[in-house]
């Protein structure tokens, strides 16, 4: 997965997985990877299938298009602090664990008023 930021490129491991890695954008350009035909390719793959998703101040978009609400959950819980039994809205509107992200769309994890923890 990859999120741009300004300056700033990040590569996420696959769905599922926890790891995050960064690089620069002087990094990435260094090794000719991101004027490659190739890389272009993957970047406008990638920015067409981008999901918002937030947990209070940590926010991100990422390639998440096709995936479960789950998969994100499990993949974002550690980076973006995101506790099980927070909420999930897609839009603005609840939705279950099963539902497929569609690209575009906006995922926010929410706990409710009140609760500890």
């Amino acid at each position: 997965m990859l999120e741009c930021e300004s300056d700033r490129v990040v590569f996420v491991g696959v769905v599922g997985s926890n790891k995050v890695k960064e690089f620069t954008m002087s990094d990435v350009l260094s090794t000719g990877f991101a004027n490659s035909v190739e890389a272009q390719g993957a970047l406008s793959a990638l920015a067409s299938n981008l999901v918002k998703v937030i947990h209070g101040t940590a926010d991100g978009s990422y390639p998440l298009g096709g995936h479960t609400v789950s998969a994100a959950r499990s993949t974002f819980a550690q980076t973006h602090n995101i506790p099980s039994d927070a909420v999930a809205f897609v839009n603005g509107i609840q939705v279950g664990e099963d539902h497929i992200l569609n690209a575009n769309e906006s995922l926010e994890f929410i706990k409710a008023a009140g609760v500890k923890g």
